[in-house]
């Protein structure tokens, strides 16, 4: 969870969430998730991976408002909006987890 500047190193690498993270806005119509650790961190969570992954380009299932997940993904950020995100590959990424603030 870190911010566009801070994350740039992480760029392309596929990384693993270490908190819990809270689903605290709803996908969008771009398939966009925002999540939130429990110390207020932000990061987009984005199903582009999803949908060329597996080669399809089915939209897959996203995570409701208030689940809690550990999140496994590419880094990437998106430039058009100045943030970073992360994007699961598949479902196997993303974990319910409890204990989400």
């Amino acid at each position: 969870m870190t911010d566009a500047t801070n994350g740039a190193q992480y760029a392309g690498s596929l990384v693993q969430l270490t908190t819990k993270a809270k689903v605290t806005v709803a996908a969008n119509s771009f398939g966009q998730v925002e999540l939130t650790d429990g110390n207020g961190k932000k990061i987009m969570m984005d199903d582009d991976a999803f949908r060329y992954y597996g080669g399809t380009m089915a939209a897959p299932t996203l995570p409701a408002l208030n689940a809690c997940l550990t999140v496994t993904g590419i880094m990437d950020a998106q430039t058009t909006d100045q943030i970073r995100t992360i994007n699961p590959r598949s479902a196997a990424d993303l974990v319910t987890a409890t204990g989400c603030a």
